[in-house]
């Protein structure tokens, strides 16, 4: 089996990495020397829709591949890559360090505040009594008083867990699509390191976060739905 497979049942469907550091002002006066960078594969801009208060530096711009499933984010303070096409770890870790080289070198950013490596999963399902069967595909058990029924028809939580090294945050949700197509769980989960942190480190943050998201994943998953994540069972 491959070091990092691609699981063939996977319910993800977005994933990004972010990292922030000390608000750096050349960004906001020269974004479009990065943009030059790299428009061949993110030629088209999006650029903030403002509300009321809010800082324009903060807010990123959009740079987006033509397909729209790729995008690139730039604030005075952070970048960000997005997939909606995931395809592998090692690929995707590849595209961010050429990303964050190529921003980290043109403003020179040498030390971070924080690194997020997120994946949203939505697990989709057929209703059945309106009953929200969490047991069915999450090895999770939500304990509380008697005097609250077991079973749930909605659900709505988040939580930070500290784990080794950083924290993970997790939501997990009901959805429900606008279409009508059906019902789902939202499984949606956040490592983040904070500190002090070395530009020159980012490729082992990477895999130190890819390495507890994995081992968070495939232990909140039960069995049976591990198996057909895996492909092991339809």
């Amino acid at each position: 089996m491959p070091l990092n497979p691609i699981y063939p049942n996977a319910p993800l469907v977005e994933v990004v990495f972010e990292i922030r550091f000390p608000g750096e002002p050349a960004i906001e006066c020269h974004r479009d020397q990065f943009f030059q960078l790299i428009r061949s594969e993110y030629k088209n801009v999006w650029v903030p829709n403002l509300r009321e208060g809010q800082a324009p530096a903060l807010t990123p711009y959009h740079f987006k591949s033509d397909d729209g499933l790729c995008t690139v984010m730039t604030a005075i303070n952070r970048l960000a890559f997005s997939t909606k096409k995931y395809q592998g770890f090692e690929n995707f870790k590849r595209e961010v360090l050429r990303l964050m080289g190529l921003f980290t070198d043109s403003y020179e950013i040498g030390k971070l505040s924080r690194t997020g490596l997120r994946y949203i999963n939505v697990i989709r399902y057929v209703p059945q009594d309106q009953k929200l069967p969490l047991s069915d595909y999450l090895n999770l058990e939500l304990k509380l008083p008697d005097v609250f029924p077991g079973e749930f028809k909605k659900l709505d939580l988040a939580f930070v867990s500290i784990v080794k090294g950083g924290s993970i945050t997790t939501r997990l949700g009901h959805m429900e699509a606008k279409d009508g197509s059906g019902d789902a769980i939202l499984l949606d989960f956040d490592f983040a390191k904070e500190g002090n942190l070395d530009v020159k480190e980012i490729s082992s943050y990477l895999d130190e976060s890819h390495t507890s998201t994995k081992a968070f994943f495939e232990s909140v998953l039960s069995e049976g739905y591990l198996r057909f994540v895996k492909g092991e069972t339809i």
